[in-house]
């Protein structure tokens, strides 16, 4: 099999809409994902929504064994038992965990449902990750929140004097939050402790809207800058033109790209409906 026709394949499940879309709440998938043959690898969970189906009952590294009484051994399998799913209905998963197999009962919503839930959620606009499991700022997205208050490379460690070890700590504090209120974000920045306010404004769900434009999702291997996936705008459809997930990008606006601070460096001098000029290496196939 090549990349070409694993992507054939998984294009068959990934036509429905965003109201007739079920989501789980998590995501599977391997280590190398999409730059390699991999769908009849085991499906292994490797992320989890904090604000899914799943939370609390599907843990990161579960192997999934059996889906509405139907054994399951493969991701390709796993994949063609999602696709007769619908939202708001009831799915029975078995996963295995160590030693055990355990039982759950998942209530899935629409991919429509939880964009909408995400929204109504406070963004800072920021993209974190984790070195050595502490969550630091990779990038400040420009014009959002955050923008001239956190920076690259601040490392967070309370949100209103809640402290914070991990990213899904991080999460889990920024749900409680809500608008029109202020909240202070404790960080280490340049060796020391500093403490910065954010104002947050009135839910204005035409400004968020904003922030909701094409995304394209990344990961760093080797020195290369890889797209792990494209999120197409969530309302209007709006797509990312020719990309694809295992495009390595090369260049952003003619600079080179070898790393993740490279590409979010460039990114975040960039504002919404920006032009921008991506140079990219395709590999189709092994």
């Amino acid at each position: 099999m090549t990349i070409d026709e694993q992507k054939d394949f998984l294009q068959q499940y990934d036509n429905k809409s965003l109201v007739d879309k079920p989501c789980l709440g998590f995501s599977w998938g391997v280590s190398n994902f999409l730059t390699d043959i991999y769908i009849d690898n085991k499906p292994i969970v490797y992320e989890i929504d904090i604000d899914g189906p799943a939370f609390k009952k599907i843990d990161k590294g579960d192997l999934i064994v059996e889906i509405n009484s139907i054994k399951i051994n493969s991701i390709r399998q796993f994949i063609v038992q999602v696709d007769k799913l619908k939202p708001n209905q009831t799915v029975y998963l078995k996963v295995k965990r160590k030693e055990w197999v355990l039982s759950y009962a998942i209530n899935t919503i629409s991919f429509k449902q939880k964009y909408e839930q995400k929204i109504k959620m406070v963004w800072f606009g920021i993209e974190l990750y984790s070195p050595n499991g502490k969550p630091k700022i990779l990038n400040v997205e420009r014009s959002l929140l955050s923008y001239n208050k956190l920076k690259n490379e601040d490392r967070i460690i309370s949100i209103n004097k809640k402290k914070i070890h991990s990213v899904d700590d991080f999460d889990i504090e920024r749900k409680k939050l809500s608008w029109s209120s202020k909240v202070i974000l404790e960080v280490i920045r340049n060796g020391g402790k500093k403490n910065i306010t954010i104002t947050l404004p009135k839910y204005d769900e035409t400004r968020i809207l904003k922030t909701l434009q094409p995304r394209i999702g990344v990961f760093e291997k080797k020195n290369n800058v890889i797209v792990n996936n494209v999120k197409n705008n969530m309302f209007d459809g709006k797509k990312v033109a020719d990309m694809q997930s295992g495009d390595i990008i090369i260049e952003f606006n003619k600079k080179k790209i070898k790393s993740l601070k490279d590409w979010f460096c460039h990114l975040s001098s960039k504002d919404y409906l920006d032009e921008i000029d991506l140079k990219i290496k395709r590999q189709t196939n092994i």
